[in-house]
C-alpha cells in the first residue's frame, strides 16, 4: 500500500484546520505548495474549503496573489452554482410531484445545508429519489416500471440501471432519478437494505425543508436515514468508482449533528445487519484522525489498519475516482469494462470479502434484470 507523503499530511493538516473555525492553524502551513494544493483540492473537489481557512490565515501565509486571486474566482463561481442547482433541483421536484410521485433529493444540496458556509460546497449531480403515489413501498418492481416510463416520455434515450436512470430534462445539471437510494453488491445485506429503504419510504418523502437562495421547499432525508444512507453511499462508491474527501467532508458535517444515545443503539443495529460495521470502523478513523472529528460523534469504534487503507484509496481516487490513474473510466468496449471493475472491487477482497467478490456476480446478474425490466415495460405498453 502506498504512503501517505509528508506533503499530503500538511495538505490534510490544512483541511482539518479549515473545517472548523476555532482550530489553531497548523504549523505546516508554512510549508505548503499552494499551486500544488490548489491542484490537489480541485482533485478532490474541496477548494471552496479549503479557501475558508486559507481566510483565517495571516496575509504573509497565504498563496501569492495570481493564485488567490484564481482561488477566489473559482469560490465564486461554486457559490453562483449552488445558486443554480439549488433552483433546478427544486424545479425537478415539482416537475415528478406534478406527475404524480413522491420526492426525496439525496445528498447534494440537502448536504450544503449541514455546511458552516453552504455556498462553499462544490454541487454535483442532482438526485432526487422518486416513488409512484398510486403504489405502496413495497411494489419496487412495479415502481421502477412506471418511473421508467415517466422519464422516457421526457428523455426517450434514458437507460436504466438497477438503482437509478439519467434523465436530461433541459437543466444545466444532470439528474439522476433514483428508485432506491443505494445498493450492495452482496445479494443478502442489499436484500435487507432495501427493505429498509422500503420501511423508511413514507417519513423520508414527507420530511420537508427550505432549500436556501430562496428556491422553495423540498423533501430531503431526516439525519438518521442520511447516517445510514450516505454511509452506504460512500461504500458503494469505494468499491466501485472510487470516493473522494468532498463526500467524507459531507458525511463529516453529518455526523456533527445532533444524535441521541438510542439512535446510535439502533444505527449500530442497523450497520450490523447490512455489513457496513467494518467499513464504518474504518470511515470513523479517517474522521477522527484525518478530519478532526470528536469521539462523541463517531458511530463505531476507530479501526486504523481498514482506516489507513480507505484514506490511501482516498487519496488516489480523488472526486469519484476520476483522477485516478489506475483504472480507466472511459473505456466502452463493455468486456475490459467489465474486468476493470472487477479488478478493482477484488482489489478490496482482503479487507471487505462479502462485497468486493459478490461484484462480479451482480454484474452479471444486472444484465438480466436489465433484460427483465425491459420485459416489463413491453407487457404494459
Amino acid at each position: 500500500m502506498q504512503n501517505l507523503t509528508d506533503r499530503t499530511d500538511r495538505y490534510l493538516a490544512f483541511l482539518r484546520f479549515s473545517l472548523e473555525e476555532g482550530r489553531p492553524v497548523p504549523a505546516s502551513v508554512r510549508d505548503i505548495d499552494w499551486h500544488d494544493f490548489y491542484d490537489f483540492s480541485k482533485k478532490q473537489s474541496i477548494p471552496g474549503i479549503i479557501f475558508r481557512g486559507i481566510e483565517r490565515i495571516d496575509a504573509s501565509l497565504r498563496p501569492d496573489e495570481a493564485l488567490l486571486f484564481r482561488w477566489y474566482s473559482m469560490v465564486e463561481k461554486i457559490r453562483k452554482r449552488n445558486i443554480i442547482v439549488n433552483h433546478e433541483a427544486a424545479a425537478v421536484s415539482r416537475l415528478f410531484e406534478k406527475a404524480g410521485f413522491y420526492t426525496c433529493l439525496l445528498k447534494g444540496q440537502g448536504n450544503t445545508l449541514l455546511y458552516p458556509t453552504p455556498s462553499i460546497r462544490t454541487s454535483g449531480d442532482i438526485d432526487l429519489w422518486v416513488y409512484p403515489r398510486q403504489l405502496v413501498p413495497t411494489q419496487i418492481e412495479a415502481a421502477k416500471v412506471l418511473t421508467l416510463r415517466y422519464v422516457r416520455s421526457i428523455y426517450p434515450k434514458a437507460a436504466p440501471q438497477y438503482h437509478h436512470v439519467d434523465c436530461k430534462i433541459g437543466t444545466k445539471t444532470p439528474v439522476e432519478i433514483h428508485f432506491t437510494p443505494s445498493f450492495f453488491n452482496a445479494p443478502f445485506t442489499n436484500r435487507r437494505l432495501q427493505r429498509y429503504y422500503e420501511e423508511e419510504a413514507t417519513r423520508q418523502f414527507s420530511h420537508t425543508t427550505d432549500l436556501p437562495d430562496n428556491a422553495g421547499k423540498i423533501q430531503m432525508p431526516t439525519n438518521d436515514f442520511n447516517r445510514i444512507f450516505q454511509l452506504s453511499h460512500i461504500m458503494h462508491h469505494f468499491f466501485h468508482e472510487g470516493i473522494g474527501l468532498r463526500q467524507l467532508v459531507d458525511y463529516y458535517y453529518l455526523l456533527k449533528q445532533d444524535i441521541t444515545d438510542e439512535e446510535k443503539k439502533r444505527e449500530a443495529q442497523l450497520l450490523r445487519l447490512f455489513g457496513m460495521s467494518r467499513f464504518a470502523s474504518a470511515l470513523m478513523y479517517v474522521m477522527q484522525t484525518t478530519l478532526g472529528l470528536e469521539a462523541q460523534y463517531l458511530l463505531a469504534k476507530p479501526d486504523e489498519r481498514q482506516g489507513r487503507y480507505l484514506l490511501n484509496e482516498v487519496i488516489l481516487s480523488g472526486n469519484f475516482g476520476k483522477t485516478d490513474d489506475r483504472y480507466s473510466h472511459h473505456i466502452h468496449n463493455k468486456v475490459q469494462l467489465f474486468f476493470i471493475l472487477t479488478a478493482r472491487v477484488v482489489r478490496s477482497s482482503w479487507a471487505y470479502p462479502a462485497e468486493s467478490l459478490s461484484r462480479p456476480i451482480f454484474l452479471l446478474w444486472h444484465q438480466w434484470w436489465k433484460w427483465n425490466l425491459k420485459k416489463k415495460e413491453n407487457a404494459l405498453s
